[in-house]
C-alpha cells in the first residue's frame, strides 16, 4: 500500500517530542505495520533516539539495527 507524504510526515511528527510515541503504538492506532513505521524512519534519517529500543517496543530482532 502506497502512503501519501503527508500522512508519513504527519505519523513520523508523533515520533518525535513531545508525543514521543512508540512504533507499536502507532503502527496500532494508525493502522500501519510497525515494520513500515520503522523503515520510514530510518529513511527519513531520524535521531537514534527516536529509532532506539525504547522507541521501537517489542519490535522483531531481525530488524534491530
Amino acid at each position: 500500500m502506497r502512503y501519501s507524504t503527508e500522512r508519513k510526515e504527519a505519523i513520523l511528527k508523533k515520533m518525535a517530542p513531545p508525543m514521543s510515541m512508540t512504533i507499536p503504538e502507532l503502527a496500532e492506532q494508525e493502522g500501519v505495520t510497525a515494520t513500515t513505521l520503522y523503515n520510514w524512519a530510518l529513511d527519513a534519517k531520524l535521531p537514534d533516539t527516536l529509532v532506539s529500543p525504547e522507541a521501537i517496543g517489542d519490535f522483531p530482532d531481525e530488524f534491530a539495527q
